[in-house]
């Protein structure tokens, strides 16, 4: 019989795998932020063009930077003037400096006492369930972040939803995340109404999924007022910040005007089938205004529609095969007017973005993992992140880290919207 609280094999086969687990986990399941690998740790960051499979840089090591940097604007008054003419007086480039805070994200994961205390190197099924519960922490992780940075904001079913529902109907169902927690708030005022918990998604062939609650509603949501979010997404002090919020003509970024001091970048409803003419118009605007698109970044769904635009014009898929090895993808990755097609699960079907993604980084303040419940340091994660509950018998493994979403560049980014087909 194994003796109570034997945990050092455990302990070292959970600190040496466990943070790769959840890290790499949180790479599996999207295709928009690029977590890197631990061998390219001490490099630097790659341009967004040779970024091909995740356009979103995870920038690393910032520490307490908040500062975002703005220009707008030309550098005055260059021409043509007469020889021996007064010189012009000159006008200089104006900088909008601002701040954008680091967020802080965070969750706790729960261990019986007998998957530990009665734990020892040879305790298979113990190591299993720290490898599952890591894989399925990862896969959470993962998947906020990337919608985080697209849109923080999920689809509303057509109808209201009274209190006592058990589920509801969405048309999208890109953003929800079986077993995460959303937020439902009120348009008007950004009052939080309540909170749910996604316990099943039964997605149909029409695309449209029916949204299991963990328990009843014990509010309404009611479609003409309120919106659902990420959990802590719906108030502006937790956002980390989105392509979404850079194409809203009516939000303002980092406090600065979204017309006069930081324009926003376009964003437009189709309303109809996806068109090669729309976005080419698309890419056109963004390239006319001084960018150079790096990825257009949709759904599965949203990528299938652009490439069946194409197929009345070519007798391939267009795109090339990946001549750089790439730990994620091994197959060719679709192109429309010479810029990649990225399919993020976590993006809406009904919305295409294009971009130049060298105008957004995901900052790190601090690296997510456990902590030690004496100070702010990062843990092992192993036996010293583990801490008995006081209302339980049980362990928990507290994680956090602290990221926010910078863009430099609204006008660098497009977004084509209900797009239907």
């Amino acid at each position: 019989m194994a003796s109570p609280q034997v945990i050092d094999d455990l302990e070292d086969f959970v600190r040496e795998d466990g943070r790769n687990v959840i890290h790499q986990q949180a790479g599996f399941v999207q295709n928009t932020l690029a977590f890197s690998l631990p061998m390219e740790e001490d490099y630097d960051v790659p341009p967004a063009s040779k970024r091909l499979a995740r356009p979103v840089a995870l920038k690393k090591g910032v520490g307490k930077e908040t500062r975002v940097n703005v220009v707008y604007g030309g550098a005055g008054s260059f021409g043509t003037y007469d020889d021996n003419a007064a010189r012009p007086e000159g006008v200089g480039v104006t900088v909008s400096g601002a701040n954008k805070l680091p967020v802080l994200v965070g969750d706790t994961l729960k261990f019986s006492l007998s998957e530990i205390e009665l734990a020892d190197g040879s305790d298979e099924s113990t190591i299993d369930k720290f490898i599952t519960t890591a894989k399925a922490h990862g896969s959470m992780v993962g998947a906020y972040l990337a919608r985080s940075i697209i849109n923080p904001i999920v689809d509303e079913p057509a109808s209201d939803v009274t209190a006592g529902a058990t589920t509801m109907t969405v048309q999208v169902v890109n953003g929800y995340i079986v077993g995460a927690k959303y937020e439902v708030r009120l348009d008007s005022t950004g009052a939080l109404i309540g909170t749910f918990r996604v316990a099943d998604i039964s997605i149909a062939f029409d695309l449209t999924a029916v949204i299991t609650f963990e328990s009843a509603l014990t509010f309404t949501i009611d479609v003409s007022e309120h919106s659902i979010y990420l959990l802590g997404q719906g108030d502006s002090g937790k956002r980390l910040g989105s392509i979404a919020d850079a194409t809203d003509s009516t939000v303002a970024l980092y406090g600065l005007n979204e017309t006069t001091q930081f324009p926003a970048g376009l964003s437009t409803s189709i309303g109809g089938a996806f068109s090669n003419a729309d976005a080419k118009k698309m890419h056109s605007i963004i390239v006319s205004q001084g960018n150079v698109p790096s990825h257009w970044l949709t759904s599965p769904h949203g990528r299938d529609r652009i490439l069946n635009a194409q197929q009345d014009n070519v007798r391939f898929i267009a795109g090339d095969m990946k001549h750089k090895w790439d730990p994620f993808n091994d197959s060719a990755v679709p192109e429309f007017n010479g810029t990649p097609v990225i399919a993020c699960p976590q993006a809406d079907d009904s919305t295409i973005d294009l971009g130049d993604f060298d105008f957004i980084e995901f900052r790190e303040h601090v690296p997510y993992g456990p902590r030690q419940v004496s100070g702010a340091g990062k843990a092992e994660m192993g036996k010293g992140a583990l801490l008995e509950s006081e209302d339980s018998f049980s362990y928990k493994l507290r994680m956090h880290g602290f990221y926010s979403t910078v863009i430099t560049k609204r006008r660098a980014f497009g977004r084509l919207t209900n797009v239907t087909s």
